[in-house]
């Protein structure tokens, strides 16, 4: 450790003032010694022993007082050390207890700093949740905006439907006279055929039940030889129950109207073994001619296998209609080109329903094409379009009907 400049002025003044007290103390014994003094009726010798006693208290006085004077830490250590003590004790204490302070601080920093990463981790956490649910309210703004155009598309749509709802509304007043004038053309119909089925019933001493090549009864029948075998019978009885209803009589004990003709109930097993060769197919009982009321019902058996006929979107049948038709020519040429379809239907194989109906056409579109027809001033061409595939064992023949406009010189 070096040593300050005081301390250095204080090392060369005690040893000034040490030598200079010295001496005079050597000077002052050496009179003493040689004038032989007594103090205090001491002898010279202890007189002189004495003034080197007190010389040397002096110097360490003196000493001690220049000391004292010059130098804080020197007073400090001869009068102060005691407080100094008191002061160091006191400062260590406040040192302990900030020490202990500074370790509680340290482990609540430490604490401060873990609640801190702890709180840095759920803002981390709430910031990802508030990432998604931004996400999430994004999409929801998404499907919001898809499903408000949807809604804009459905009342667009909604006010589509309602004038093309208008406009039917105002179309029904000609389909109902297109209706009436139906109405006219079945009762006349209808007279025309009770008128000829009198005059055949005086022709044949009765009145027609059922027509030549006429489908008493038909239906769908599949599944092994055993099986079809027995739904043929089934069949067979629906149709004598229907015949004997119209009344026709059987000669044959084994039935109440109809009589079988040739060997047909005999080929039943054959039959039933071809038809469980296929997926499903028509069995069909027809009338062999005509039959009057009272006579038994001839008939024959028919099976054709399943088999698509028509495609989707092919021209089934059409008829052309001279310029300014009339609605209820155009209905009366409609429903003729469809009857013939029937017909045309009926000998590929088709399925017929209970009443004799082969082809189904909806109402929207027959008034649609008698309207768009009639409404023609040249000559039109209405096609019947099968509206899907059409499958022998699946009835009704669904058919969509379209107007075409031909040249003037057609």
């Amino acid at each position: 450790m070096g040593l300050s400049f005081s301390g250095i002025v204080l090392i060369i003044v005690l040893a000034i003032t040490g030598g200079a007290i010295a001496f005079i103390g050597d000077r002052l014994g050496l009179k003493v010694g040689k004038r032989r003094l007594s103090l205090f009726g001491l002898r010279p010798r202890y007189t002189s022993m004495l003034i080197a006693v007190i010389t040397g208290m002096i110097i360490t006085v003196t000493t001690i007082g220049l000391l004292s004077a010059i130098s804080v830490e020197v007073r400090t250590a001869l009068f102060g050390l005691e407080e100094l003590k008191t002061t160091l004790a006191n400062q260590k204490s406040e040192l302990e207890i900030k020490e202990n302070d500074l370790l509680k601080l340290s482990e609540l920093i430490n604490q401060t700093t873990a609640e801190l990463e702890h709180i840095d981790e759920q803002r981390l956490s709430a910031l990802n949740e508030l990432n998604e649910t931004d996400s999430k309210l994004k999409k929801v703004n998404q499907d919001y905006e898809q499903v408000n155009q949807q809604l804009i598309e459905k009342e667009e749509l909604l006010e589509q439907k309602t004038g093309e709802l208008q406009q039917a509304e105002a179309r029904v007043d000609v389909l109902k006279e297109v209706e009436q004038r139906l109405t006219a053309t079945i009762e006349e119909t209808t007279k025309a055929k009770e008128y000829t089925e009198e005059s055949l019933g005086r022709l044949y001493g009765g009145y027609i039940l059922f027509q030549a090549d006429e489908t008493i009864y038909n239906t769908v029948v599949y599944g092994d030889a055993e099986s079809i075998e027995k739904q043929f019978y089934e069949a067979i009885q629906i149709a004598d129950a229907l015949a004997f209803q119209r009344g026709a009589r059987s000669d044959q004990r084994a039935f109440k109207a109809l009589s079988i003709i040739g060997d047909d109930l005999n080929s039943i097993k054959d039959l039933a073994r071809v038809a469980s060769q296929s997926i499903n197919g028509v069995f069909r009982i027809v009338a062999w001619g005509n039959t009057v009321l009272g006579d038994p019902l001839a008939c024959y058996f028919e099976y054709r296998p399943r088999q698509m006929i028509y495609t989707q979107g092919e021209v089934l049948a059409e008829t052309v209609l001279e310029a300014n038709a009339n609605p209820q020519s155009i209905f009366e040429e409609i429903a003729t080109m469809l009857t013939d379809l029937g017909i045309e239907a009926r000998t590929k194989g088709m399925l017929v329903g209970e009443n004799g109906k082969v082809v189904d056409v909806p109402i929207r579109s027959l008034q649609a094409a008698i309207n768009e027809a009639s409404d023609q001033n040249g000559p039109v061409k209405i096609k019947a379009l099968a509206a899907q595939d059409i499958i022998t064992t699946e009835y009704p023949i669904y058919c969509e009907l379209e107007v075409v406009v031909l040249p003037e010189n057609t």
